[in-house]
């Protein structure tokens, strides 16, 4: 906003204006009210809790709130067709999200991760600008005896 007097002119600061479930971006999303100019970036954590701005902004957590102790992400065995069983994972996801993929990762031994064919689907509506979904493994687990998932979210390019 600009106030303007004669040849004087006074300006507001900047703020972000979004309708309730319009699509965002990071750079966007970042320039929410208290967050410092120089904590704006993807990998930059400006709430001091160790949790970058990326994995907040998939999640839908306002950059300067600290991060939930627990229940963010859950992982599951979800039902397929028949008997199959499928590794998966459900989370709250920030359904306004632009710029962005979530993939699903998986490891036998907690060292080597390989990003695994995924689905992805809103279980439940959570409200504006935000869905209950599960990001569940293509293939079936079959016989599987130990496998570990994660949630990698990635700019694209």
């Amino acid at each position: 906003m600009r106030v303007t007097q004669g040849s004087s002119h006074l300006d507001s600061r900047t703020v972000l204006v979004k309708a309730i479930g319009a699509p965002v971006t990071l750079a966007n999303w970042a320039m929410q009210q208290g967050t410092p100019a120089d904590q704006r970036g993807p990998l930059d954590a400006p709430a001091g809790d160790g949790v970058c701005n990326l994995l907040k902004f998939a999640y839908g957590v306002a950059p300067m709130t600290k991060w939930p102790s627990s229940g963010r992400t859950m992982g599951e065995i979800a039902q397929g067709t028949g008997d199959n069983r499928h590794l998966a994972l459900s989370f709250i996801r920030n359904s306004a999200a632009q710029g962005i993929v979530l993939e699903l990762e998986v490891s036998t031994d907690l060292q080597t991760w390989v990003v695994v064919p995924s689905t992805l689907a809103v279980v439940f509506p959570n409200g504006p600008g935000s869905d209950i979904v599960r990001l569940r493994e293509t293939a079936p687990l079959g016989s599987a005896s130990r496998r570990f998932a994660r949630l990698a979210v990635r700019l694209v390019p």
